[in-house]
């Protein structure tokens, strides 16, 4: 996996604890692991000594070294979204850390039912989260700040342990906007 995902971002070095990007662009990044494992997360994102975990990773010089650090122990989150009594096909499911200052990817997830109502996520970071149902309106950005803050109290809680196995069931969010 780790040798997966370092060829298929090009530029990056694969690492005993993870991956460093030597020659990243100067720009906004919000880095997301895909693994077909479904256990391992982004655990550290760095620049030097800045940490980007939670929030946009902005390289400003050209060159800048980032190292991500990747760790095994992500969790499985997984449901069906009910709406009026029945699964409701293709809705989305919304997980945003219950802490506002890290509601940024990769920490911040979206996931689409299928056309029985099932959602799931793989490789979760350990933690405290918010997760709600819904059919999005046209025009609205789900990683907005703002938008995320006004639908923060529809969020069911839920806690992510390491290696964790949870099924959410979620009912669909009424009128969002």
């Amino acid at each position: 996996l780790q040798a997966r995902l370092a060829w298929s971002l090009g530029m990056g070095q694969q690492r005993p604890d993870g991956f460093s990007f030597p020659a990243a662009a100067p720009g906004l990044y919000a880095p997301q692991v895909y693994n077909q494992a479904g256990n391992f997360y982004i655990d550290s994102i760095r620049i030097g000594t800045r940490e980007f975990l939670g929030r946009e990773l902005e390289i400003v010089r050209p060159g800048e070294p980032v190292e991500l650090t990747l760790k095994y122990g992500g969790a499985f989150l997984r449901g069906i979204v009910h709406g009026e009594g029945k699964p409701v096909e293709r809705s989305q499911v919304l997980l945003m850390p219950l802490d506002a200052e890290r509601r940024s990817e990769p920490l911040l997830r979206v996931a689409s039912a299928n056309l029985f109502g099932q959602y799931g996520f793989s490789g979760v970071r350990p933690g405290e989260y918010l997760a709600f149902a819904w059919i999005p309106p046209a025009g609205i950005d789900w990683r907005d700040p703002g938008f995320l803050d006004a639908i923060a109290s529809l969020g069911v809680p839920v806690t992510i342990p390491e290696n964790g196995n949870i099924d959410l069931p979620l009912i669909l969010a009424g009128s969002i906007y």
